[in-house]
């Protein structure tokens, strides 16, 4: 249980999140991107 106390293990976990949530917020702009150039109709299915 040494592992709870060591930082490296907790800056890796925050790093992996941070990276979690910055490509997922770069996927919904990507994809709010491509759907904006589809037709109206197709919109509501992306």
């Amino acid at each position: 249980m040494e592992w709870i106390a060591d930082p490296s293990i907790w800056a890796g976990l925050v790093t992996l999140i941070v990276i979690e949530l910055v490509l997922g917020i770069d996927n919904l702009v990507f994809i709010a991107i491509l759907a904006e150039k589809l037709p109206p109709g197709q919109r509501d299915r992306a």
